[in-house]
């Protein structure tokens, strides 16, 4: 197993930060509903849910920022890396 130095690794602190937070009740039931869910495809299965239009849109992620979200993944591997793509 290839093991990263430790510069490579503070790329990583970001994440492991996070991780030490407690998810709030509302991350955990919304993980817990695409789990029961499974492979019957949440994102078909939620609109048809008699609920309102904002757990829906919670329920289907659509508060998560998506661009910050691959921004924070790529400066990830490219700290990891050592390259850069942003000017």
């Amino acid at each position: 197993m290839k093991m990263l130095p430790l510069i490579q690794l503070d790329a990583l602190e970001p994440l492991a930060e996070a991780l030490k937070i407690p998810q709030p009740l509302q991350k955990l039931a919304r993980t817990a509903v695409h789990r029961a869910l499974g492979s019957r495809l949440p994102r078909a299965y939620i609109p048809l849910l008699p609920l309102p239009e904002p757990l829906r849109a919670y329920l289907l992620f659509l508060d998560l920022d998506l661009n910050a979200v691959l921004h924070a993944y790529k400066s990830t591997w490219e700290a990891i890396r050592g390259t850069s793509v942003f000017v």
